[in-house]
């Protein structure tokens, strides 16, 4: 608590709730003791007093219970008013707040001139009640200590908004300026010292006004400038990518404020909207990067930015990053995502488009993490195909047939393509000994004519295709646990699973393994799963765990 502070809260200066009216309110009885309390002196000089004083009015309570002192248990005859007059004339509240004001005239004293410190101390030492004269004379301390303390305050928070108004600088500067001839009672040597440090400092600030008046002009109108040029991109931004926002940035005070009206209520009251939760990260995400190159940062970090929006925002916010005239455009930026439409973008379609030559194109890479190992593999433009184009590649390139036909199955799946080739191999991977063709209603046993057919067709992509010996292999767990074990690769271990052990224990694994990997989609572009390890470790930890 300082000086000003002990006056308490009231229009006139001055009120008796505050730390000085309690504790000189009625004089202060720790340098004039009263009457018959003589002998108290020590404990009441004491700088424990406080808790002396509280200590005793303890005891008065047991007083009456006995003649003995409920201090000493000696006879209490003739000190029971004196005893009794310590919680008439004292209360520890009152005294706490006498030593604090005590404390702080103290500890102040160097920062008040002479006479006003002598007058101070003479005034704390009043054996009676403070007059109004003595009111009156610390409520004048009281205001030129405001004075001093606001100014003080003002210099502290000073900032370039403080001199924005170009032709008042010099106004400004001097207004700052600290008179202590007009501060009579502050008046002292050390005070003197600390304001004249203070108006040394703004008379050096004022006699370069001129020069910083054009340079404060110069901030504004580059300020102006940013503003425009922001607040345009950010509306383009928006409306390419389907936020039905405008935005403004207004001078709100001293600062800038961004204001968002909804384009359906045009009328609407500025002030906050209620963002979605895609909203609010679209706009932190723009916001980020205008902090990020006001600061130069020499590395930009995001972490999987755009995987939560849908296909149009994703594109305007990849736009708004990396290719608009106020964006990461020639930065160093890392960017990790899950998401493999960036990749295609920067990588497969408009590398160019990103950071044209001879500077070089976007960088791709695929991290994995096995048993805690992590490795990272480039991904090129080459790498980045259609599901269709992995099943062609894969079907070729395998060595064991059954990873083959896995494959092959999967590209008449993606095309749509029903035909009794794709029956012939579904009823080999259900393990029928009897084909069924269910694309008849209803379901019927293939004829020989459609096997040997169907047969035919599928050894010109697989030469060593034979339904009977592939089946038999199908049924034979321990050959295919075997096959699970050596394959290396986690996507062609989730398809063999399926083989194997149809059903997990656990709805989430089900579904993960049936449905998210089961069916591709042929317009989306992808990286090879015998290439990238796609599937999740977790995934063909909870396969490996169910086939023991």
């Amino acid at each position: 608590m300082g000086m000003s502070e002990g006056f308490g809260s009231s229009k006139s200066g001055y009120s008796a709730a505050g730390s000085i009216g309690k504790g000189f309110g009625k004089g202060n009885k720790i340098e004039n003791i009263p009457v018959g309390l003589e002998a108290y002196s020590d404990y009441l000089k004491n700088e424990a007093n406080v808790k002396w004083i509280k200590w005793q009015i303890a005891g008065n309570d047991f007083v009456n219970i006995s003649e003995n002192c409920p201090y000493c248990t000696s006879p209490t005859e003739d000190k029971k008013n004196s005893i009794e007059s310590v919680s008439k004339e004292y209360d520890a509240k009152s005294i706490e707040h006498l030593n604090k004001i005590l404390s702080i005239v103290e500890s102040l004293g160097i920062y008040f001139s002479d006479s006003t410190n002598a007058k101070l101390i003479e005034i704390t030492k009043n054996k009676t009640g403070l007059s109004t004269e003595e009111k009156n004379y610390l409520i004048e301390i009281k205001g030129q200590i405001d004075v001093l303390k606001n100014k003080l305050i003002t210099l502290k928070g000073m900032t370039f908004f403080t001199l924005s108004e170009v032709d008042k600088v010099a106004y400004k500067i001097k207004e700052l300026k600290i008179d202590i001839g007009l501060l009579s009672h502050l008046n002292s040597t050390e005070t003197v010292k600390i304001v004249d440090e203070i108006n040394s400092s703004l008379n050096s600030v004022l006699d370069k006004a001129g020069v910083l008046q054009a340079e404060i002009n110069k901030q504004k109108i580059g300020i102006q400038k940013t503003i425009k040029e922001h607040k345009e991109e950010i509306n383009k931004f928006l409306r390419f990518a389907g936020y039905k926002y405008i935005v403004d940035i207004e001078k709100d005070g001293e600062e800038y404020k961004m204001r968002l009206k909804h384009e359906d209520s045009p009328d609407s009251v500025k002030g906050e909207q209620c963002l979605s939760y895609g909203e609010s990260n679209a706009f932190s995400l723009v916001l980020f990067m205008y902090e990020s190159l006001a600061k130069k940062t020499d590395l930009i970090i995001l972490d999987d930015p755009i995987s939560s929006f849908d296909k149009n925002k994703k594109f305007a916010i990849i736009e708004m990053l990396f290719r608009g005239k106020k964006s990461f455009k020639g930065k160093t930026v890392l960017m990790m995502t899950h998401d493999l439409e960036p990749i295609v973008d920067m990588v497969k379609v408009l590398p160019n488009k990103f950071e044209p030559a001879p500077k070089s194109a976007p960088v791709a890479h695929f991290i994995k993490s096995i048993d805690g190992v992590v490795s990272e593999l480039e991904i090129t433009k080459n790498d980045v195909i259609t599901f269709a184009q992995v099943c062609e590649e894969n079907t070729k390139s395998q060595s064991e047939d059954i990873i083959k036909l896995i494959y092959l199955r999967r590209y008449y799946e993606i095309i749509n393509d029903k035909n009794s080739e794709y029956q012939l191999l579904s009823n080999l991977f259900h393990k029928r000994d009897k084909p069924v063709n269910k694309a008849s209603q209803p379901a019927v046993e293939m004829t020989d004519d459609e096997i040997k057919k169907a047969s035919s067709i599928l050894m010109g992509k697989v030469p060593s295709f034979d339904y009977q010996e592939i089946l038999a292999k199908l049924k034979d767990r321990n050959k295919m646990l075997s096959l699970y074990k050596a394959t290396p690769n986690f996507y062609e271990k989730l398809q063999l699973f399926r083989i194997i052990d149809e059903q997990h224990n656990n709805d989430v694994i089900r579904k993960y393994i049936n449905e998210t990997f089961h069916i591709e989609n042929e317009y989306i572009m992808q990286l090879n799963p015998c290439k990238y390890e796609i599937i999740p470790q977790f995934i063909i930890k909870e396969c490996d765990l169910s086939l023991t």
